[in-house]
């Protein structure tokens, strides 16, 4: 079983209801699936619970109310990103490389969120309310960090999403740990701190966030690709979902020519990639017609039109910070198994039929159904 994993990540799923108790997610043992040849595939052996570090992620993001740098603090933004997952570690210390039928896995997110005004230069908050997050496999041979087209997410033209090994979506804020079979120190991280993320816009050193996202069925390759194998607690607490507590690092990385060359025209087939992304993988709207979903088009900092990706280059804005509301960066993320549970046993978070959304860019790619289950 796994502890967690590493991986560079964010919902397909826009999720509201009432709670009869505020849930708990404990980091639990799991076992990933590495094949799925019947029956019922062939899964990660061992007590693991770790899914992987990686420091090859890569994101974009376009703050869609301004390209203005701050301050003022604040916008609406959308990220999308990736990162290569790696290995899964066992409680053994062993670890193992990632793969599913023989081929290397990215994770790919799409994260739509509001930047705090109450932000700071060095630590822009940001508050994230959709998140989705895909598992695709790619190819090493053509892969490149910078091109989305590239992740395993879309088609090689960028605009066609494909189908994904596995699926997560967005889980409201809420406390994690402590406790659990799988937990590592300082696990705990109370609702306020999830769902979130910093990052420091003068450049100086990595900054972290975290965010809570719940496993999918239906559409996908790889159903079941994760298994949840230690933590229920006793009767009658309710299990009402398993999924990931994935823990960011994240800093700027300024634009250049190099990692811009297969986003900065709205016909390379990275950007096309971008917004396709976006619109099936988050569920975003477009911006200004068909195909905007993530941006209308790529500009300088200081473009005056903020629907436009027009990522910092320098850090010369108010305070030194950067030059611009857009921004890029180097992400890694580590994953761990998390287990979600109504402690008092008064029936779990259950989505109510009118609030449950699956976006129907994602249904285009066979439909997803939300998987609810009960202790034994």
């Amino acid at each position: 079983m796994f502890r967690s994993f590493a991986l560079a990540v964010g919902g397909v799923l826009a999720l509201t209801g009432s709670a009869a108790a505020d849930p708990i997610n404990t980091h639990e043992q799991a076992s990933f699936q590495l094949t799925n040849a019947p029956p019922p595939g062939t899964n990660t052996p061992g007590n693991v619970i770790n899914f992987g570090t990686s420091t090859t992620g890569f994101s974009f993001t376009n703050n869609i109310t301004t390209n203005t740098p701050p301050p003022p603090f604040g916008g609406t933004i959308l990220t999308i990103g990736h990162t290569p997952l790696t290995t899964y570690s066992q409680l053994t210390g062993t670890t193992i490389p990632v793969t599913y039928n023989g081929q290397p896995l990215n994770a790919v997110f799409a994260i739509r969120g509001t930047v705090s005004p109450t932000s700071s230069p060095g630590s822009i908050v940001s508050n994230f309310q959709v998140v989705g997050l895909g598992i695709y496999a790619y190819n090493t041979a053509t892969y490149n960090r910078f091109d989305p087209s590239t992740w395993g997410a879309t088609n090689a033209a960028g605009t066609t999403l494909n189908q994904a090994v596995a699926l997560f979506g967005a889980k409201p804020p809420e406390q994690i740990g402590p406790g659990g079979q799988g937990d590592p120190a300082n696990s705990f991280q109370p609702a306020s701190s999830v769902n979130a993320s910093s990052l420091n816009n003068l450049g100086v050193g990595q900054s972290q966030g975290n965010f809570l996202v719940r496993e999918l069925t239906g559409g996908i390759a790889g159903v079941n690709w994760l298994t949840i194998t230690t933590g229920q607690l006793p009767s009658p607490n309710f299990v009402t979902a398993e999924g990931l507590h994935l823990s960011s690092n994240q800093e700027l990385a300024l634009a250049t020519a190099a990692n811009t060359a297969f986003v900065d025209q709205t016909t390379d087939a990275g950007f096309l990639a971008l917004n396709t992304i976006a619109a099936s993988l988050g569920g975003f709207a477009n911006l200004a017609g068909a195909g905007t979903a993530f941006a209308t088009g790529f500009g300088a900092p200081g473009d005056a039109d903020p629907f436009h990706f027009a990522p910092g280059t320098a850090f010369s804005g108010p305070g030194g910070g950067l030059n611009s509301a857009d921004v890029m960066t180097n992400i890694s993320l580590t994953g761990y198994p998390i287990l979600e549970q109504d402690v008092a046993g008064g029936g779990g978070r259950v989505p109510e039929p009118a609030t449950l959304v699956v976006f129907a860019g994602m249904m285009g790619v066979g439909g997803l159904v939300y998987r609810r289950r009960r202790a034994a």
